[in-house]
């Protein structure tokens, strides 16, 4: 196998672990490359003649970067065609997608989960699956844990239609051991041999039946009063499974990027669009100052960023903002402690309260925020009492120490170089004990990709004075 990028050992060894069998989960903590090896994994049995296709069911924050980002880097050198879903239902639209499984070379397909859901997403991909030889993975399978939701359902369903089956997370278990049940399930019901789920919990744990009462009417259900035979579950899927933690690879850099690549859609690319339309021709006129385009740029900013703020000063939030939904899902699964920075303070309140909504112990603090109250968060941050710490550069950008982070989300970002770098070394100073991962959250076709390629020019041009050697900052081009 000639590999593109050069595997680390930790990623040879899930390669080897997994090239030739028929369904495998990668375990492999979120920043140590499990992409890569399924990407590889893909280019190795195509060209072993054993798939034709590649379906990747992932969530909402991941899909496009599968062909925007992760493959073009990583796939070896075989013939591909990679596509992701648009949701689009045109005729056009429709026949496209229709011709896309049936031509050379391997064809990948990426889709988020919530599109499984639809009758268009689902038939697409069984119609992809039932014209090729597939593999089908499932990124973050997590998502799949609730055997009774539709959308398990129908990724089972598609899942006995292809010959090749993975899975990938991190976290397969976040709240007990019965996690495993559907991602299991999914890959292959005779890993677990129980004949049900019933089964499946009676033997890992002890059940109390339980009496209840709704709408006037009395119900039976079970809790767990405690999990038992667990090391039997470990080895169920040890031979099935390849598990790696971040702390565990001596291999990986300390500083490990990814960037998701996201799209506007709805009300928040209608305002973009009509914005982006009013400042042209704002931008043709003379008599508009350098000030001020950097203010009229700056609405291009906080749309993306989920918001505008009106003439009276006050704020109006836009409904079903992608960058918001898009972090939600990541830190579903993110390493926690994590940090996240956001330029704008109205960015700052909507994330706290978001993550505040997800049960997370959090704390932000922007310009306004008295010294106090900084350093009290700072201080509960590294003590182990929060979860989640939400600043913005200006505020937290410098002369503080936060090694406990393991995770940095940027979920906007400004022009200065020198405020992105302080901030990132805001973990990555003497006391720090892991690697930390950083993910920039870019809506593409939009101010976002503008501010993000100056930063890495930057980037550049301080690597020439330096003489550093070149780096992968904010994941390359």
């Amino acid at each position: 196998m000639d590999f593109k990028t050069r595997p680390y050992d930790h990623q040879l060894e899930a390669f080897e672990a997994s090239k030739d069998r028929s369904h495998f989960a990668y375990f492999m903590e979120q920043g140590t490359g499990k992409t890569k090896v399924v990407i590889d994994n893909a280019a190795y049995l195509y060209e072993a003649g054993k798939i034709t296709s590649l379906l990747v069911i992932a969530p909402k924050s991941v899909y496009i970067n599968w062909v925007t980002r992760e493959i073009p880097v990583h796939m070896p050198d075989v013939e591909y065609h990679a596509q992701y879903w648009t949701g689009k239902r045109s005729e056009k639209a429709k026949g496209e997608l229709r011709a896309f499984p049936l031509g050379t070379g391997l064809r990948v397909f990426t889709i988020n989960i919530d599109a499984v859901n639809t009758e268009f997403g689902f038939n697409f991909c069984q119609y992809f699956i039932k014209n090729s030889k597939a593999m089908v993975v499932i990124d973050e399978s997590t998502r799949i844990k609730n055997r009774r939701a539709k959308r398990t359902k129908r990724v089972h369903n598609l899942g006995l239609l292809a010959p090749y089956r993975r899975i990938m997370t991190g976290t397969p278990v976040t709240q007990s051991p019965f996690d495993v049940y559907s991602q299991m399930q999914f890959l292959n019901p005779s890993i677990l041999g129980f004949r049900s789920y019933h089964a499946f919990t009676h033997h890992f744990a002890i059940m109390d039946r339980q009496v209840g009462r709704a709408n006037g009417r009395q119900y039976r259900y079970e809790t767990v009063r405690e999990f038992r035979n667990l090391d039997q579950l470990h080895k169920l899927l040890k031979p099935h499974s390849y598990r790696c933690l971040k702390r565990d690879c001596l291999d990986l850099p300390d500083k490990i990027y990814q960037v998701r690549d996201l799209h506007l859609s709805g009300d928040q690319l209608r305002a973009y669009r009509q914005m982006k339309s009013e400042l042209l021709l704002e931008f043709d006129s003379e008599t508009v100052s350098a000030k001020m385009k950097l203010t009229l740029v700056g609405k291009l900013h906080q749309i993306v960023g989920g918001f505008s703020l009106t003439d009276s000063g006050s704020s109006y939030r836009y409904d079903n903002n992608v960058k918001l939904e898009a972090l939600k899902d990541i830190m579903e699964d993110a390493s926690l402690p994590c940090i996240i920075w956001a330029k704008y303070v109205e960015e700052i309140r909507m994330i706290g309260q978001a993550i505040g909504e997800l049960g997370l112990t959090v704390a932000t603090f922007y310009g306004e925020t008295n010294q106090n109250d900084r350093e009290i968060a700072i201080n509960d941050f590294q003590d182990g009492y929060l979860d989640v710490l939400v600043m913005n550069p200006a505020a937290g950008g410098m002369g503080i120490t936060l090694t406990r982070g393991e995770t940095v989300i940027y979920y906007s970002n400004g022009y200065e170089y020198e405020s992105r770098i302080q901030s990132e070394d805001r973990v990555h100073r003497s006391g720090l004990r892991h690697p930390v991962t950083y993910i920039d959250l870019v809506c593409r076709q939009t101010i976002d990709q503008a501010i993000l390629k100056s930063l890495r020019q930057k980037r550049s041009f301080s690597d020439v004075v330096t003489k550093d050697a070149p780096s992968e900052w904010l994941g390359g081009e």
